[in-house]
């Protein structure tokens, strides 16, 4: 794509916002004009007047997300639309299929399942409308599909994809980020994908250790409901096995308050009477866990504020097993802004040849650990058998 292109971002909220803060400081050049669109106006219309700069023009408007017709309002005339707006299962199909209408490319940040396999399914469209789609290009999915490509590109086979992330505590997540977590990834069924079908599976069960870079003890995951399984045999040839954990921090407090909620019926959203007040059980279940209760309960603020993940790569290389695992932290809660922002300059610059639904796994690798490791990201990875052939510290 030439310069002085016009890019739509849908969503003005705080992701949003640190988004397009990070795509100035190195495409500013590449901009022309950015169109700020929320279904709050004035929060679109702040922001629009923050970014305001001298080399590219910004303006906002009104848009529901959640409107194929509204969407194609707002996106005449423009060359890329990038949906940063939850809840996916609700913006999602909406903004592609506006977005496949107009031919004009797409980038998301969506990790929610349902709503996943429903993009997926457009793929035809996409690619018989000449764009680009791409999906999920945040942190997880996003970074972990990343690494996960780029250790089946250091073996001759690859058999078995396992990723684990997580982090510390309910509370640090807040109430609107929790809640999505609650309700579309631990919460029954969690997704494995074996033998060339996806399989619905025990939610918070199959629990494993995973390590991060810098923390002394391990962190504990369990199954759980996203993108990755549903993706990664796409786009990796031959992967026999994808599992996708998460958990939170500290090992054996928060997952066990977490899991005994669940088996207690806490995730229930029928109200229960409480001294004439209906209180749904789900929403005070999400309450306790964003509260200075809960964070005292598991001694969370004795404990590091940390993000997490781990991706292990299994296979072959000459005819040996072996395996790549990256393990790597999100020190500056940066990850989905810079991997949305490396997706998006690689799409400016016309780097994106592919065409149809696209998931991160899907492209070059190089750029976006290029990218999160200028922007704080730790990285510690662990080889057998192919050592040279994988990124070093």
């Amino acid at each position: 794509m030439a310069a002085g292109k016009t890019i739509v971002m849908i969503g003005s909220g705080i992701y949003g916002a640190a988004f397009i803060r990070e795509l100035l400081r190195e495409s500013e050049s590449v901009i022309g004009k950015i169109v700020l669109a929320d279904i709050d106006r004035g929060k679109a219309e702040s922001l629009a007047v923050e970014l305001g700069g001298s080399n590219y023009q910004t303006s906002s408007v009104c848009v529901d997300a959640s409107d194929e017709q509204s969407l194609l309002q707002v996106i005449q005339d423009v060359d890329l639309v990038v949906n940063i707006t939850g809840p996916f299962e609700k913006t999602a199909v909406a903004a592609i299929r506006a977005a496949t209408k107009r031919k004009i490319d797409y980038i998301d940040i969506n990790g929610h399942a349902a709503s996943t396999r429903e993009v997926l399914a457009l793929d035809r469209e996409v690619r018989e409308a000449g764009i680009s789609a791409l999906i999920g290009f945040g942190d997880t999915p996003g970074m972990v599909n990343i690494f996960a490509r780029h250790g089946a590109d250091q073996l001759d086979e690859v058999h078995e994809i396992h990723i684990g992330a997580g982090g510390s505590g309910g509370g640090r997540k807040g109430l609107v980020g929790l809640s999505r977590i609650w309700h579309n990834v631990i919460s029954d069924p969690a997704l494995v994908y074996r033998d060339g079908q996806v399989h619905e599976v025990p939610a918070r069960a199959d629990k494993e250790l995973i390590w991060v870079p810098g923390v002394d003890e391990p962190m504990e995951v369990m199954s759980a409901r996203h993108t990755e399984v549903l993706t990664l045999p796409r786009f990796i040839p031959g992967v026999k096995l994808v599992t996708y954990k998460v958990g939170f921090f500290p090992k054996g407090k928060a997952n066990d308050v977490v899991c005994t909620m669940f088996d207690w019926g806490m995730n229930s959203m029928k109200p229960i009477d409480v001294n004439g007040v209906p209180v749904v059980p789900a929403d005070f279940a999400l309450a306790f866990l964003v509260s200075d209760a809960y964070a005292q309960a598991v001694g969370l603020d004795a404990v590091p504020f940390l993000i997490g993940y781990q991706v292990r790569v299994t296979g072959t290389k000459n005819g040996k097993a072996a395996q790549c695992m990256y393990r790597f932290r999100d020190t500056q809660v940066a990850l989905t802004q810079t991997t949305l922002a490396a997706g998006v300059k690689m799409l400016l610059k016309g780097e994106v040849s592919e065409r149809g639904v696209i998931a991160p796994e899907g492209l070059n690798p190089e750029p976006f650990i290029t990218a999160a490791l200028a922007h704080g990201m730790i990285l510690q990875e662990i080889k057998e058998e192919i050592r040279q052939h994988c990124l070093k510290n």
